[in-house]
């Protein structure tokens, strides 16, 4: 076991003093987008669970929290019995790093009057998600794309599909939505994904009637306030009859990635000496690209470090973490993230008396490693280590991982030559 004041995961993105570039709120319509039924599907939405026991709403909350997004809204009106005691159990479990909360409404509202019951919560920007569908990419990338359209009120994520949809395909004109048309009309048919990145200002350009959710980006379209990117990835569509909970059997094991773990001082920031205050962090160059690219690939991405200056009294552990959320509002900014967080503030010869242990969580020993192994679905032997110490290499041959020492260069570089070398293969 480790010891009880290694460094865990539990990194706070909403205690952060860091200001945030990027939404740190998300917004899921537990009854769709577009309403796409009559009757509620809110207790299906929470039945239909995978072999894993991980209802698809719980998914989509885990792939929000582990992006940074810090308070999660869940919109819902019939089944509300079913989505409120889930939430508030999810919530107080502290599984995850955020705060969830359920706002029920009246009545089922299409998507406009969704969220103009939902306007007094709103923040000043937001995802807004389908809770019927999952869309398997690097949400923040279209956040990224948000800040470069000032002009948007949204930014839509879109996805290729084969045939026709009865809601029409997205014209796009660089990164624009310009309007939507009959799928037949387009050999390459691009398609809502149910997935966008808002600014409040979406609010001032809502129909006043609206059939569905195609009537809101219709309207945005034409008003020349919708931006779109296309992404590929895995779709799950709870409304398609079709295959749907056969896919949902297999998400543990879609839900399996290969891993980056990433040593801190050295490869994503300078080592200054005993770096833990938000100015000190200078970065790597290629650091910021590497995790976003890691991200866009699909990975995740880890950072196990050694803070052997908490142990020689130098800083506290609260330091530590201040400076991880510091560290990953600014990869947000950039729309890149990292997973999770592990550091030993131990030290065989430790200053302070209550750090000094020979941890095997401090590398060159693998705890941190195998700790991240076992909370996180990862495909090891397409993982890798990067460290600027022999100690990190040591950490991952312990693992049963590939380990790789970097030295000073172009972060990004290393990690595009390692994924080469990995058959050239996409995770």
């Amino acid at each position: 076991m480790a010891p009880d004041r290694c460094g865990q995961s539990q990194l706070s993105f909403a205690d952060t003093e860091t200001t945030l570039v990027i939404a740190s709120q998300c917004v899921i319509l537990v009854d769709g987008l577009g309403a796409r039924r009559a009757e509620s599907a809110a207790d299906r939405l929470l039945r239909l669970e995978n072999t894993a026991r991980m209802p698809i709403l719980e998914i989509l909350i885990a792939e929000a929290s582990r992006r940074g997004f810090s308070r999660i809204l869940l919109l819902t009106s019939r089944g509300a019995s079913a989505v409120v005691p889930f939430a508030r159990e999810l919530d107080q479990s502290r599984r995850f790093r955020c705060r969830i909360e359920v706002l029920v409404m009246p009545e089922r509202y299409d998507l406009a009057g969704s969220l103009r019951f939902a306007a007094p919560r709103l923040e000043e920007q937001f995802a807004l998600l389908d809770g019927h569908t999952w869309f398997d990419f690097n949400w923040l990338d279209l956040a990224v794309a948000l800040w470069s359209l000032p002009t948007a009120a949204a930014v839509l994520a879109l996805r290729r599909e084969p045939q026709a949809s009865h809601g029409g395909v997205a014209v796009l004109d660089g990164e624009k939505v310009v309007s939507f048309e009959p799928g037949e009309r387009h050999p390459v048919k691009l398609v809502s994904a149910g997935i966008l990145m808002c600014r409040r200002t979406v609010l001032e350009h809502l129909p006043a009637a609206d059939p569905g959710e195609t009537g809101v980006l219709r309207k945005l379209a034409v008003e020349g306030r919708l931006g779109g990117r296309v992404y590929d990835g895995l779709f799950v569509d709870m409304e398609a009859s079709a295959g749907t909970e056969q896919v949902l059997a297999d998400i543990p094991q879609i839900r399996q990635r290969p891993a980056a773990f990433l040593d801190r001082d050295g490869v994503l920031n300078v080592d200054h000496g005993y770096v833990h205050q938000p100015r000190q962090l200078t970065w790597i160059p290629g650091a910021v690209d590497a995790v976003k690219w890691l991200n866009d690939r699909g990975y995740y991405v880890f950072v196990i470090t050694n803070q052997a200056g908490v142990a020689r009294g130098y800083f506290g552990e609260d330091d530590v973490r201040r400076f991880h959320a510091h560290l990953a509002g600014e990869l947000r900014g950039a729309g890149a993230s990292i997973d999770d967080f592990r550091f030993c503030p131990h030290h065989p010869e430790a200053t302070v008396t209550s750090y000094r242990t020979a941890c095997h969580w401090r590398k060159p020993q693998p705890g941190m490693i195998l700790d991240l192994l076992q909370h996180w679905p990862i495909v090891v032997h397409r993982s890798f280590v990067i460290g600027d110490k022999s100690s990190d290499v040591q950490a991952a041959d312990a693992a049963g991982i590939r380990g790789y020492q970097f030295t000073p260069g172009n972060l990004r570089e290393l990690v595009e030559s390692i994924d080469a070398s990995n058959d050239g293969q996409a995770p």
